[in-house]
């Protein structure tokens, strides 16, 4: 029988250590993974992150909201997806549980951590390891038996390992900082068209202060005669950089009054 696109063979497994997979930091990092070489779980995701410098690859949306919430934390300071697991090691772990290593058709898999977060807090580095799941596959015992896995291999390196649930993911916080970053790119938007936005932010967010936030963009497209929309795409973005600062457990952001916004400091 042929093998299909996805299937491991130890000749895949051997390219992918070639490549480089897995290796790196920051802008160096390659993903052991990426969203062309497995096949679809739902919606995958590409994104650039500023503060790592390349493009992140995500296989779900719950891995997404993840990112998402990481990356809003200013002391998050490299994040590594899909980051793989010494496969001799697991192999080990697996035996001395009188477990099944996971494997593709007879051949042991290179086993992955969703999310390797690093973090600078007063100027001391550290790292955590994260393991994100649908709540329905948090009851499978084998399930269970790949994250035990996991689990012991990061013990062994004094790494704190999470396991994060669909359910903490998908809420109202993950669906704003998307709307927030689910945005255009840096170079679709007019430097001058942004610095005017944020020029009149104060007096229009004070004028419309018991109005929603979309309803003031829509005033300042017209009093700049910007595109509809524009002012709207800049605030998004202003947010995204905490220049504009909302509670994210509030739903819907663009309904929310402008008394809720505020505007922390005076320049992008």
């Amino acid at each position: 029988m042929a093998r299909r696109k996805y299937d491991w063979t130890e000749k895949r497994i051997r390219r992918f250590y070639k490549e480089g997979r897995g290796t790196g930091r920051g802008q160096s990092y390659k993903p052991w993974l990426t969203v062309s070489d497995v096949p679809s779980r739902g919606r995958s995701h590409r994104i650039f992150f500023a503060r790592t410098g390349r493009q992140h690859h995500f296989l779900s949306d719950i891995e997404y909201y993840a990112f998402l919430d990481m990356s809003f934390d200013d002391n998050v300071v490299d994040i590594r997806e899909q980051f793989p697991l010494d496969r001799t090691e697991t192999l080990a772990i697996a035996a001395a549980l009188d477990i099944k290593h996971p494997e593709s058709n007879g051949v042991p898999i290179v086993m992955t951590t969703d999310l390797l977060e690093t973090r600078a807090d007063a100027g001391a580095l550290s790292e955590k390891a994260i393991a994100i799941k649908p709540d329905e596959e948090l009851k499978e015992r084998r399930t269970i038996q790949k994250l035990e896995i996991e689990r012991i291999y990061w013990r062994r390196r004094n790494v704190p390992w999470f396991i994060r649930a669909e359910s903490s993911l998908r809420t109202t916080r993950s669906l704003n900082l998307e709307w927030m970053f689910d945005n255009v790119a840096p170079g679709d938007i007019d430097p001058a068209h942004e610095a005017a936005v944020l020029g009149n932010l104060t007096d229009a967010v004070m004028l419309h202060r018991n109005h929603p936030l979309g309803e003031m963009c829509t005033w300042l497209d017209a009093k700049l005669d910007l595109e509809a929309g524009n002012s709207l795409q800049i605030v998004r973005r202003l947010l995204g950089r905490k220049h504009l600062i909302v509670d994210l457990e509030k739903p819907v952001l663009p309904d929310q009054s402008c008394k809720h916004f505020t505007i922390k400091i005076a320049s992008p």
